[in-house]
């Protein structure tokens, strides 16, 4: 890709840019007065707060699983299988969802292999 290419990318993109930009000032300004009212001043902030919470929620429990897989447990905790039949084979399912075949789970140290196996 040219220079020239780049540069003409460059200013559509800031060109679009300053559109909105101006598009989001203008409706903000309608409706300003609206937006500093107490009232919906604290429905905006609880939202945020509850959006906030939320993902912060969601981070610790992906870092939970995540940490619990790396040492090689379950969230559920240990010895949390059972069996699940999945077409023509037997399989089994750990809490967590994770499948494994026979011959996996035949693998898995014995305080976490089904009883299936």
């Amino acid at each position: 890709m040219g220079l020239g290419k780049s540069v003409l990318l460059a200013g559509i993109h800031w060109t679009e840019n300053v559109i909105w930009l101006s598009i989001v000032t203008l409706l903000l300004a309608r409706v300003r007065s609206w937006i500093i009212l107490p009232r919906v001043k604290r429905g905006i902030e609880a939202t945020t707060g509850a959006i906030l919470i939320a993902f912060g929620a969601r981070q610790a429990m992906e870092r939970a699983i995540a940490e619990a897989r790396s040492r090689g447990s379950h969230p559920a905790g240990d010895n949390k299988w059972w069996p699940r039949r999945t077409g023509s084979c037997m399989k089994t399912v750990c809490m967590c969802g994770s499948f494994r075949t026979r011959a996996q789970a035949r693998e898995l140290p014995g305080y976490l292999r089904p009883a299936m196996v």
